[in-house]
């Protein structure tokens, strides 16, 4: 699978043992360790969460449906905000929605079938619309050049 340049390549996430886990609820209530996995569903809300979400090891973000969109909200949120570690996609995903989560910030896929299959399709080498990985648009990177 051809990805842009600067993208992550597209691999299973397996779970960091070292990392303790939690829920959203849980990490709150543990003082908002930075050294942990915190796990997101898309109908949280993370308005008042946004400042320490940033300073975490790893977040995964679970989709409750493929059509549900609230999880790239939250990734391209994180990213605009300046989150630069471990993204993962988790829950009901389509493997053809990897090139969308790539592009909101997301850096790898929970499970490995759907990892597998994404890597089957083909991608694109660039893309025209900036992103979270992206911040000029082709138009503006082809003048630089």
């Amino acid at each position: 699978m051809e990805t842009p340049e600067g993208s992550p390549e597209l691999g299973a996430a397996p779970a960091n043992p070292a990392l303790p886990h939690y829920t959203l609820a849980e990490w709150t209530e543990s003082g908002k360790p930075a050294n942990a996995l915190v796990t997101i569903a898309g109908a949280d809300d993370l308005h008042e969460h946004y400042e320490g979400l940033v300073k975490v090891s790893s977040i995964r973000i679970v989709f409750a449906g493929f059509m549900d969109g609230r999880g790239f909200s939250h990734a391209g949120k994180l990213r605009q905000l300046g989150y630069t570690s471990q993204l993962i996609a988790g829950g009901d995903i389509l493997a053809d929605q990897w090139v969308f989560l790539n592009r909101c910030g997301f850096d790898t896929l929970e499970d490995s079938e759907t990892a597998s299959d994404a890597r089957a399709l083909p991608g694109f080498s660039q893309t025209y619309q900036a992103d979270a990985r992206e911040a000029k648009p082709l138009l503006l990177r082809k003048a630089n050049t």
